[in-house]
């Protein structure tokens, strides 16, 4: 829902361009480090950032995205880090990156940073979520480690606008039905998606307003404009 926010002129209104039916699944985000780079946690990240100013570089999966968004507002909520942004197109060629080297460290979801980091390959080394992750117990949340960042991705339904109310809450009951399927609950928690199984139109429209008013300032204060 950031991609609108990130044009000169928004083709639509990522609010009130929809009807809102249900959020799905929120995927917290998390911060990953190639080992060789030798820091722990995001403390000691921070403090090599500030120690060697433009020499470290982060990755993310494309201009104007969560992930880059969420590195934005972390420069912006500890001040000044002169970092340079390396954008990709997409996750893939972000981790071969990350894997190899040659860049620093990367904000990306769960689910593209966890084989490596269970492998070894990758270190996962703070989650930006409200809480620790069940799949990474041990990581601290980026809160924990003393820096007011909550991000995430989250996977949702909408209609066309106008829908009727109605047949949002029948679409946002079959929603909340298949959220609360132990398969699917399982299947999900397994890739650290948090199945949602109380989502309802107004709660999902709250949600992306809630997102949109925390991404709008972020973006402009990063001057982030995509033609």
């Amino acid at each position: 829902m950031t991609g609108p926010l990130t044009r000169r002129v928004p083709p639509f209104d990522p609010v009130t361009g929809f009807s809102h039916i249900a959020i799905l699944g929120i995927t917290p985000l998390a911060l990953a480090v190639n080992p060789q780079l030798g820091v722990n946690n995001l403390a000691e990240l921070i403090a090599m950032i500030r120690a060697q100013p433009g020499r470290l570089s982060y990755g993310s999966s494309g201009i104007g995205g969560a992930p880059h968004l969420s590195t934005e507002l972390l420069r912006i909520r500890v001040g000044s880090l002169d970092v340079v942004h390396v954008p990709y197109r997409g996750s893939g060629p972000l981790t071969q990156d990350l894997l190899s080297g040659t860049i620093s460290f990367a904000v990306d979801a769960f689910t593209t940073l966890l084989p490596q980091h269970n492998e070894g390959r990758l270190r996962i080394i703070s989650v930006f979520g409200d809480q620790r992750s069940a799949v990474v117990p041990e990581v601290p949340t980026a809160r924990e480690s003393g820096f007011d960042i909550v991000t995430r991705i989250a996977n949702y339904l909408a209609a066309p606008p106008g829908t009727p109310p109605e047949r949002l809450e029948r679409l946002a009951g079959a929603a909340r039905a298949a959220m609360s399927t132990p398969e699917i609950a399982r299947a999900l928690e397994a890739i650290a998606v948090v199945p949602v199984t109380d989502s309802t139109p107004e709660r999902a429209t709250r949600f992306i307003a809630e997102e949109a008013a925390l991404w709008g300032p972020v973006i402009r204060a990063a001057n982030i404009e995509i033609e």
